[in-house]
């Protein structure tokens, strides 16, 4: 089943600067049959000036308290580790 992507630079520009809590909005998304476009939730936190540990730590934790299940977490961090090996940090 292919879900619907939701740009994950909006999902990151509603919780920096609406106060979206992260869990919330993956909640949101999934319950409505779409996913996050996380590659785009990584380069806005990065032009935010977050360092991927931060972006890592925060998406670990939501995905966590969203109980989205191991499966689905799992999926999440290993694509987020592969993005970021693939795609450095430019201050780096």
């Amino acid at each position: 089943m292919q879900m619907n992507l939701v740009p994950g630079s909006e999902v990151f520009r509603l919780k920096d600067e609406r106060g979206l809590p992260l869990p919330v909005g993956i909640d949101l998304c999934l319950t409505s049959g779409r996913s996050i476009e996380w590659p785009s939730f990584i380069e806005a936190a990065r032009s935010a000036g977050w360092y991927d540990f931060q972006t890592f730590a925060q998406i670990k934790n939501a995905l966590a308290e969203a109980d989205v299940g191991d499966e689905y977490a799992h999926g999440v961090l290993q694509r987020f580790k592969l993005y970021v090996l693939t795609n450095p940090h430019p201050c780096l």
